[in-house]
């Protein structure tokens, strides 16, 4: 309480000192940062929306016990093939294009689902990983019509789990481990 800031303090001394020694180097990192994050997005957001929108058609099957196939000849890929040509969105129109954004976007389509879930339907923050979690479990812990593969294979996604930080002889379950799998 004698009037000294947290910056004069000395137990920040150093802190302060390698904040302003590495000040350019952090900004031009952001800056990169920030530009290899657009060029991603510019690259990658058509094809990331079109593996998104493949997944909620998935678990709408899902939840609607159809269980469609992706690939057959009236499946999943078709569906959003016909809905590209009818809306004239490009990217989606063909069919190989379809699987190759598939296969390559699968793993994490479930948290882009959760995002748009939870910006159409505003909830509190926190329910947005445990949502991703559920998309998951249902593109994983599913199979279509006729077969013993999931939608989805458990190995090929990203798994957001979280462990709480609530301790105590109340709190005995913690919940999941957090970990990026």
């Amino acid at each position: 309480e004698g009037g000294s800031s947290w910056a004069t303090d000395p137990g920040n001394a150093n802190f302060v000192q390698w904040t302003i020694r590495t000040s350019a180097e952090r900004r031009e990192a952001a800056y990169e940062f920030s530009e290899t994050s657009r060029r991603y997005d510019e690259k990658n957001w058509r094809r990331l929306n079109i593996a998104e929108h493949i997944g909620k058609l998935i678990v709408l099957s899902i939840l609607e016990k159809k269980f469609e196939g992706v690939q057959t000849e009236i499946g999943i890929l078709q569906q959003v093939r016909d809905d590209a040509k009818s809306h004239a969105v490009s990217g989606a129109r063909d069919i190989d294009t379809l699987r190759r954004v598939w296969a390559h976007y699968k793993g994490v389509v479930h948290l882009g689902m959760a995002l748009d879930f939870c910006e159409e339907h505003p909830m509190p923050q926190a329910n947005l990983l445990h949502l991703a979690e559920q998309y998951r479990q249902e593109l994983s812990h599913n199979c279509p019509k006729g077969t013993s593969k999931p939608y989805v294979s458990s190995e090929e996604q990203i798994s957001f789990v979280y462990l709480s930080s609530l301790k105590g002889p109340r709190f005995r379950d913690r919940g999941l481990p957090y970990a990026v799998v």
